[in-house]
């Protein structure tokens, strides 16, 4: 468990998302099965691109596969919709978090802030600060 682990954060971290990709459906399939560090690398991978719905299809598998997405993994969905410049998407993915139990943490509300930042939307940017501050 833990060397697959390694591999697919490696070739996540190098930017090698379908490799990352690969090595999970390979761990999926083995003995010792999938793990949320897993996922959580292939799902950064793909936000780290911009790659929003790429980064949510692999959260719904990690569902699917029986595991509780956690802050890091919402997180990441949302600043893929950020660098994506979907700030729409970066709030629906940051309320489905929070309605699924999922506590957000100063990242989480940073990177919804950010969606609103990289396209100039400053009554955006004060609304999410002002309610991260609540």
């Amino acid at each position: 468990e833990v060397s697959y682990s390694v591999v697919i954060d490696a070739c996540s971290r190098k930017g090698n998302t379908k490799g990352a990709a690969s090595w999970l459906e390979e761990m999926v399939l083995s003995a010792s099965g999938p793990n949320v560090f897993a996922f959580n690398s292939v799902i950064i991978g793909f936000a780290q691109k911009g790659s929003a719905e790429e980064a949510a299809t692999w959260l719904g598998r990690m569902i699917t596969e029986g595991l509780k997405p956690n802050v890091v993994s919402y997180t990441a969905v949302v600043d893929g919709c950020a660098k994506g410049n979907d700030p729409e998407g970066a709030v629906r993915w940051f309320e489905a978090m929070v309605e699924r139990g999922v506590s957000p943490n100063a990242l989480a509300y940073n990177s919804v802030i950010n969606a609103f930042a990289r396209v100039g939307d400053v009554s955006g940017v004060l609304r999410w600060l002002e309610r991260m501050g609540r």
